[in-house]
């Protein structure tokens, strides 16, 4: 689950998420997380239970991402505009980004739990902007994660 890897690594495991997910008519789904933060392995967990590991696997092609303390893959943590942890961002099979949410259910109490996880998963609506942050605070990047050119075919 929250295993460091290069960046080489992790773009290989992206890409080759997005071909299974091409292949199957999933989205994917980048779990931005670190192995010291409670919260992420709170999400993690209930993510491996029902209803919402059923959610997953029907819908998702899965992708942790191991941040460290904010020291890796800062690419994609300023791509989508990574402020906390546990964060979800949803992509469409194409790399297009469809939405993110950040989830705490430790740090805030917020009681979520695996079944409230399997609703975000069946209909993920955009939440990334909290309410102190300024209407014209730039969004994250909707662009595809790789384009099309860019996107080698991944043996596996």
């Amino acid at each position: 689950m929250w295993h460091l890897r290069d960046e080489q690594a992790l773009r290989v495991e992206s890409q080759a998420a997005l071909a299974r997910a091409r292949e199957t008519d999933k989205r994917v789904l980048l779990e931005f997380g670190a192995d010291w933060c409670p919260d992420c392995n709170e999400v993690a967990r209930l993510g491996e239970e029902p209803p919402a590991k059923g959610v997953i696997d029907a819908l998702y092609e899965r992708v942790f991402i191991h941040v460290g303390r904010f020291d890796r893959h800062r690419d994609l943590i300023d791509r989508y505009r990574i402020e906390r942890i546990a964060t979800l961002v949803v992509l469409e099979k194409d790399g297009s980004r469809v939405a993110q949410t950040t989830l705490e259910p430790i740090s805030n109490g917020s009681g979520l739990d695996s079944a409230g996880l399997a609703r975000w998963l069946s209909e993920p609506q955009d939440q990334w902007r909290r309410p102190e942050r300024p209407d014209d605070a730039p969004a994250p990047d909707d662009t595809p994660l790789f384009p099309a050119e860019v996107v080698e075919p991944v043996e596996g």
